[in-house]
């Protein structure tokens, strides 16, 4: 994590954070585009499902 992204979510070191990293695709399955986020772990909770 950088710097400024710890003190714009007013985190310490050591703070947990989640960070997602997407990958955008074209409809031909071509790379199109790449977003990251950073959040404060504590405003979040995820939950994953399979079907397999």
């Amino acid at each position: 994590m950088r710097t400024d992204d710890s003190g714009a979510l007013d985190l310490s070191d050591g703070d947990p954070i989640l960070a997602v990293e997407t990958l955008l695709l074209t409809r031909d399955g071509r790379p199109g585009g790449w977003r990251r986020a950073i959040h404060r772990a504590d405003d979040f909770k995820y939950v994953f499902a399979s079907n397999r």
